[in-house]
C-alpha cells in the first residue's frame, strides 16, 4: 500500500502563520490522481506554532508522530492518540500548556509507545489520560505488559493508585515522573528493574 505523511506548507514550519485553526481531523486516507494513500506519519514540526488549533484527532493508520510535531500549539485542549501509534518523537507536545485531555481506547497499546528523548514527547506531561471516555484515577496495568516504558505516564497527577500485574519485569526512567497524586502502589514479585 502507498503511504503519505502529514507535513507543513512551504519551506519551513514558519512559512505560513497559523495555517491550521480549530478542530483538526487527520484523515486515514487521501486520494491523489486516482490513487489512495494511507496516512502513516505526522512529520517534524507539522503543526508547530499553530496556536489556534484546539483539538486534534489522529486516525489509527498513523504509526509515528515525529519531533516537535505539535510544538507550541498553545490553544490545544484535546488530542486523540490511536492504538496504532508506536513512536512519539522528541518534544512532540512541547509547550502545549493548555492541553487538558489525552484520549485513548487501549491501555496496552499506550504502554507500548516509545516516547523519544524527553518528557515533552508525551502529551500527558500537560493533559490527563482519558480511557474510553473516562478519566483514570486508579490505574490498572493490563496483564500482557512486561515493561512500563520511559515517560509512559509522566505528569499523571490525577492518578491515586497504580496496580501492576505479575507480568511486570521493569519500570523505565521517568515512567511516573510528576505523578504526584499517587498514594498507593504495590510492586509485584515479578519486578526485576526500576530505573
Amino acid at each position: 500500500a502507498k503511504t503519505v505523511e502529514v507535513t507543513y506548507q512551504g519551506v519551513s514550519y514558519k512559512s505560513y502563520s497559523d495555517e491550521y485553526v480549530g478542530t483538526i481531523v487527520i484523515p486515514k486516507y487521501v486520494s491523489y490522481q486516482n490513487q489512495d494513500y494511507e496516512v502513516t506519519k505526522i512529520k517534524n514540526s507539522a503543526f508547530s506554532g499553530c496556536e489556534n488549533v484546539t483539538k486534534i484527532d489522529i486516525p489509527n493508520t498513523v504509526l509515528k508522530i515525529e519531533d516537535y510535531a505539535f510544538h507550541a500549539c498553545l490553544g490545544l485542549k484535546e488530542v486523540t492518540i490511536p492504538n496504532s501509534i508506536k513512536t512519539i518523537g522528541m518534544g512532540a507536545f512541547y509547550n502545549c500548556n493548555s492541553l487538558e485531555v489525552v484520549n485513548i481506547t487501549d491501555l496496552s497499546a499506550w504502554c507500548m509507545i516509545d516516547f523519544e528523548w524527553n518528557l515533552q514527547a508525551n502529551p500527558l506531561y500537560y493533559g490527563k489520560l482519558r480511557l474510553n471516555g473516562e478519566d483514570i484515577k486508579d490505574l490498572v496495568i493490563p496483564d500482557n505488559i512486561t515493561k512500563i516504558k520511559k515517560h509512559a505516564f509522566v505528569g499523571c497527577d490525577n492518578f491515586r493508585s497504580v496496580t501492576f500485574p505479575n507480568t511486570i519485569e521493569s519500570i523505565e526512567s521517568y515512567a511516573f515522573a510528576y505523578a504526584n497524586g499517587i498514594t498507593d502502589i504495590e510492586l509485584p514479585n515479578s519486578l526485576i528493574t526500576i530505573e
